[in-house]
């Protein structure tokens, strides 16, 4: 069926209308903001999908609380979601993806008791994920992709054992990923990426068994990649690209059977796995520096490297040699210099006389003089008592040669 016309506006009269199934079509135009509310039982189904319909939500699609499924994805809506929804505690399936709808989610939707499918994603969209989400028990699929949610992710998402997906992708969210998501068993997919998560990589997600895709890229991770990811058995998809993540590749991690890795874009070091040393992985460890690995593109060879580290500790320790050497040079040259010229030396020859001179003054309370002893020669050494005076002192002679040779 294909045709281009506006909403058919006598539906809105309709007492015993339950369901609307105009999907895929061109209809055009905004919907009447009356319709429902003529409905003595309500509507079960309304999926006006993939069409061209403009405008708001009307408010009354819910009356009677019968609505099991709202379904408008791929139109160009506009307005906020009516707040008489957050009162529909019948809705399974709210498929509202690709519009433009602005606004704060109502928060009983969050906690819609039969709530199966929240799908929200490419809107415009804001708020936060509040905590009341633990009563929708029964939610398999969540996604809120490109919006502007923000604030953290309640702990309580954790105690959801239904969710099979979770995907917040491009919002604002920050703060650490809550390590309770890995108590979701069902879970198959995880996408947080592009978003400011920040903290370590909950080691819990390694109990996430039936996890297939998970997608961690482009937040504020930082801290090392858990060894525990090595649990997912089910995994295809792996993608850590564009964090702070340090340290090596857990070497546990060759035992996945990854279709898809990415690691570029962090802080590692050490050496890939062997695992992942071909083509296949080529881009995937791009933009580590410290990370090498033989015939993959984008890093350097661990050969290569080996090689250069040795050669800048063989110039380590050279630079520690050289410098021992000149330092001890250094010493040497200030000893002969004390040698030269500070330590004085006497005429031998002239004088006839031998032996090294030095004076000790002290100054009393009650007196005052100088005391000196002089060794001279093989003589004993005698004191001399007298007022503070000037006194002359004979010079050894010896050159640096001598000192150097008797140390």
């Amino acid at each position: 069926m294909s045709m281009k016309t506006f909403f058919p506006s006598g539906l809105s009269t309709f007492q015993f209308l339950r369901e609307v199934r105009i999907f895929s079509n061109n209809f055009t135009g905004t919907l009447p903001q009356d319709l429902g509310l003529a409905s003595e039982a309500g509507f079960v189904i309304f999926d006006i999908s993939n069409n061209g319909f403009t405008g708001p939500l009307p408010p009354h699609l819910c009356k009677g609380t019968a609505l099991e499924t709202l379904a408008a994805l791929n139109n160009d809506l506009v307005g906020e979601i009516p707040s008489e929804y957050g009162d529909c505690s019948s809705i399974q399936r709210l498929r509202l993806p690709n519009n433009r709808i602005s606004g704060d989610v109502p928060l009983g939707l969050w906690a819609a008791p039969a709530l199966f499918i929240l799908q929200l994603d490419g809107n415009e969209l804001k708020g936060t994920i509040p905590p009341d989400i633990a009563n929708a028990r029964n939610l398999s699929i969540l996604r809120l992709d490109n919006n502007q949610f923000y604030g953290s992710l309640p702990a309580e998402l954790g105690s959801i054992w239904n969710l099979t997906v979770l995907s917040i992708s491009h919002n604002n969210f920050s703060h650490a990923i809550p390590s309770q998501i890995g108590k979701l068993q069902s879970l198959s997919e995880l996408h947080l990426q592009h978003n400011a998560f920040s903290g370590d990589i909950p080691s819990s997600l390694g109990s996430c068994s039936g996890l297939g895709v998970l997608d961690l890229s482009n937040n504020m991770l930082s801290g090392s990649i858990p060894a525990s990811l090595a649990g997912l058995s089910a995994i295809n998809s792996l993608d850590l690209s564009h964090n702070q993540l340090t340290g090596g590749i857990p070497e546990v991690l060759s035992e996945l059977k990854l279709t898809n890795l990415n690691l570029s874009y962090n802080l590692l070091s050490g050496s890939v796995p062997s695992a992942f040393l071909h083509s296949a992985f080529d881009d995937s460890f791009a933009g580590n520096a410290d990370l090498c690995g033989d015939h993959l593109v984008g890093i350097q060879s661990c050969i290569k490297l080996d090689s250069e580290n040795g050669t800048k500790a063989s110039k380590f320790l050279l630079h520690i040699w050289l410098a021992g050497i000149f330092g001890a040079a250094f010493i040497l040259l200030v000893l002969g210099f004390l040698c030269l010229y500070i330590l004085p030396r006497p005429n031998m020859k002239a004088s006839g006389q031998g032996g090294l001179s030095w004076y000790m003054a002290r100054k009393s309370s009650s007196r005052s003089y100088t005391d000196s002893w002089e060794l001279q020669g093989s003589k004993s050494a005698r004191r001399i008592d007298h007022p503070w005076t000037l006194t002359s002192f004979h010079k050894v002679q010896f050159s640096e040669y001598d000192i150097m040779n008797n140390l």
